[in-house]
Formats: C-alpha cells, structure tokens, sequence
C-alpha cells in the first residue's frame, strides 16, 4: 500500500514537472554523521517525508538516513541529475567538506542575523529608556516653593 502512494507521488510530481522548475539535489545523514546519500527530487519537502517515514525501500530507510544536511536548487532536471550523478563520484572527504562549507556559511549567516537582532533589540531597548525618561522629564509638575 505504502509503495503505491510513492508510486503515486513520484507521478504527480512528475505530471507537475511543467509546472514546476525546481528541481533538488540533497545529501542525507544519519544520526552519527558517518553514512551520506544523494538523491534528487523535484519535491524536497515530500521526500524528506518520504525518507523520514521510511515509505521507500532502499539504501536510505535500511541506514535510516533521516537528516537533511546539504541541498542544491536548479531550474531544470538536467542540471540537477549532472550535479547528483558528480556528487556521487566525489570521494568522501569532498563531501564531507561540501556539507562543512554550507554549513560554517549558514552558521556564520546564522552568527550574523543573531548580532544583527540583538544589536537591534538593544537600541530599541535604549530607545525605550530614552522615550521613558523624556516622558517622566515632561510630566513632573513644579515643584512648590517652601515658605
């Protein structure tokens, strides 16, 4: 039953494949970091379902490869299967440096958007004080002499 949706599935989304121009190459891992694999799609959120719920038989479910840790989007199937098919072929420590390199990138984005917040966060934060002490400054009433 299980491989009838998934047969299911891959036709729609190729009946779709006029419609839709995007087009995935992805590397998978699992919870040791110690087996990759590279697969191609052109639905990646359907396929990492797909992987996660173990719906297709193979290489992925057998070393349960569930972490999604490298993707690439193209525009047309052709491109995408050059890339997967020279992905395949690349030794193991290139991968390996693919995923680092993507990943130091999202995490040196991630590092940037975190200051960048929080910097922000912080003038708002003097703002308000700044707003705060105006408004008390404006609205003291004078002070009555003593006799």
């Amino acid at each position: 039953m299980i491989g009838i949706i998934v047969i299911l599935n891959l036709f729609q989304d190729l009946k779709g494949d006029m419609k839709n121009k995007n087009f995935y190459v992805y590397i998978l891992t699992n919870k040791y970091n110690n087996v990759l694999y590279i697969g191609i799609t052109n639905n990646l959120e359907r396929r990492m379902i797909e992987h996660k719920n173990g719906l297709v038989e193979g290489f992925s479910k057998r070393y349960n490869l569930h972490k999604l840790v490298y993707h690439e989007n193209y525009s047309d199937s052709i491109s995408a299967i050059k890339r997967e098919k020279q992905l395949k072929n690349w030794h193991r420590s290139w991968k390996f440096n693919l995923i680092k390199q993507n990943n130091y990138v999202n995490q040196q984005n991630n590092q940037t958007n975190y200051y960048l917040n929080k910097q922000n966060k912080d003038l708002n934060q003097q703002q308000e004080l700044i707003d705060k002490h105006l408004l008390n400054k404006n609205s003291k009433k004078p002070r009555k002499k003593k006799k």
